[in-house]
């Protein structure tokens, strides 16, 4: 569950942006609470404390109303068809009986209620999904919950019997093994105020064994959110105007400020290892901004400006393309590819999407053999092959459903061009 501690909204607002950001949606009521897009054709969003998830495609929207649960918290697609959508009450009450978990294996035509009756309170919040049967959900009152059949069964995941974490804030799976959780166990009082005792656990089989990240910050504010690009490189993101990076899987952190002050953080979203999106609302101005760093966090420039309204959510496909909650409207950035320069080779994947195999044809072949490199969405190479002729047939039959790159490269190791790959 991303930031959804502020939700007010005015009625009167005014916006200063860049050219690449522009409004596509305005909804009658609720701040945007998550957003969630593959491919920026289509975009499906939710407001805060309701219950109906709105998707956007080709200037056609569609609403999907849900019963019987308080609001929708996190949504993950694993491809264009499967998707998962939590939510639930802080309360059980007769019109929200259950903690929910939703599921979707048309593309959202059609939601399947995984957890009726099962869990009985509390709210599920983050969904890490690293493979297509893998399922990590961190529920505010069972902790961190898994499934390894696609949400036919679940196991609770055991911490360390030394901690009792007071709250959960966060949870993240890159792999099937590899994970992060981020708890508060704790507070101290000082004469300069609360101490919170932050706790971050690293795990690298799925959850079985748990490793304390040895050197955490003192800090004397509340982590509210927690993001990791691989096993080195991560996040941590503060109320305040404060983040803090690791590039050593914890062992040190570096401190970032971003904006003025007065400024507090509300939405965090990493492209890549050095690209990454922030937005953050102005006390004294009374203004939300959008920032964007390009070197891994040194540096901050503001990307857009809204006036008398808040940046509640981002969520972005790639470095130049994403979407952003602006109060109760949508915006949408439309930038330059992920690609910084134009292609020097043509060559085309088929089909695509695809769940079995796909041809890859080069269209200059004068200068054979080439090389190819497949990337999963973290950046992790996941194949590499040797290309000796115009067409080569590919089998992606174990390949987990997810979105893939495609680069292929000279002799030298040349980048050539790119090509996105949809794993149904």
């Amino acid at each position: 569950m991303k930031s959804l501690y502020l939700s007010l909204i005015f009625i009167y607002s005014f916006t200063h942006l860049n050219a690449q950001w522009s409004k596509i949606h305005e909804s009658e009521q609720g701040s945007v609470g998550v957003i969630h897009s593959l491919s920026g054709e289509e975009v499906w969003f939710a407001n805060q404390f309701q219950t109906s998830l709105t998707k956007i495609e080709d200037a056609n929207v569609h609403v999907t109303s849900f019963d019987n649960f308080g609001f929708l918290s996190d949504l993950q697609f694993l491809n264009q068809d499967v998707g998962y959508l939590s939510g639930g009450c802080y309360f059980v009450t007769e019109d929200c009986p259950s903690t929910t978990l939703y599921k979707t294996t048309d593309g959202g035509e059609n939601w399947e209620n995984l957890l009726s009756n099962v869990f009985t309170s509390g709210v599920f919040q983050y969904i890490s999904l690293p493979s297509e049967n893998d399922i990590y959900i961190l529920a505010d009152a069972y902790g961190l919950l898994h499934s390894s059949d696609a949400g036919e069964n679940w196991e609770e995941v055991n911490l360390p019997s030394e901690y009792s974490p007071n709250s959960f804030i966060a949870a993240q799976f890159l792999t099937h093994e590899i994970g992060f959780i981020v708890f508060i166990d704790g507070y101290e009082i000082t004469p300069d105020g609360y101490v919170w005792n932050n706790v971050i656990l690293s795990t690298e089989d799925g959850g079985e064994n748990w490793e304390k990240i040895s050197e955490m910050p003192l800090i004397d504010n509340e982590i509210f959110d927690m993001s990791f690009y691989s096993p080195e490189i991560g996040y941590l993101i503060l109320r305040d105007n404060v983040l803090y990076k690791t590039e050593n899987g914890g062992t040190s952190w570096e401190e970032y400020t971003v904006g003025s002050d007065q400024e507090t953080i509300l939405s965090f979203e990493l492209v890549n290892n050095e690209v990454a999106y922030l937005s953050t609302s102005d006390s004294e101005e009374f203004r939300s901004r959008i920032y964007k760093t390009e070197n891994g966090g040194q540096s901050w420039t503001i990307d857009a400006s809204f006036e008398n309204t808040f940046v509640e959510q981002l969520h972005f496909i790639d470095e130049e393309n994403g979407f952003a909650g602006v109060g109760n409207e949508l915006y949408q950035r439309m930038g330059t590819t992920n690609t910084a320069e134009p292609a020097l080779l043509d060559f085309e994947v088929f089909p695509n999407p695809s769940s079995d195999g796909i041809t890859i044809q080069l269209e200059d072949i004068s200068s054979l053999p080439m090389s190819l490199i497949v990337r999963n969405q973290l950046g992790q190479v996941v194949m590499e092959k040797q290309l000796f002729d115009s067409n080569t047939s590919i089998s992606i039959r174990h390949f987990p459903a997810s979105v893939y790159y495609l680069e292929i490269r000279d002799e030298d190791g040349s980048s050539l061009g790119i090509e996105k790959l949809i794993k149904k």
